[in-house]
């Protein structure tokens, strides 16, 4: 029986490393902040059941690293 191979999986891969090298580049992380009450929330490191690993989806920051950058998302957000 021979097994088919996705022939994009090379490609996907890339992809994947260069939006997270792109994105590590232009943002910091940093935890949530409540508008509301200024208290700082640290997440919870949750994984979800199944077959695959996944974490559960938590609140974060993204600020960008410097006004360029945030220049620059701004104009590539008004490209598309």
């Amino acid at each position: 029986m021979r097994v088919s191979i996705c022939p994009g999986r090379y490609f996907a891969d890339a992809m994947i490393w260069l939006v997270m090298a792109c994105t590590l580049a232009i943002f910091d992380f940093h935890t949530y902040v409540d508008a509301a009450t200024g208290v700082e929330e640290v997440p919870k490191l949750e994984c979800l059941p199944g077959q695959t690993s996944a974490i559960k989806p938590f609140k974060y920051r993204l600020v960008p690293r410097s006004e360029e950058r945030a220049r620059l998302v701004r104009e590539l957000a008004a490209e598309v």
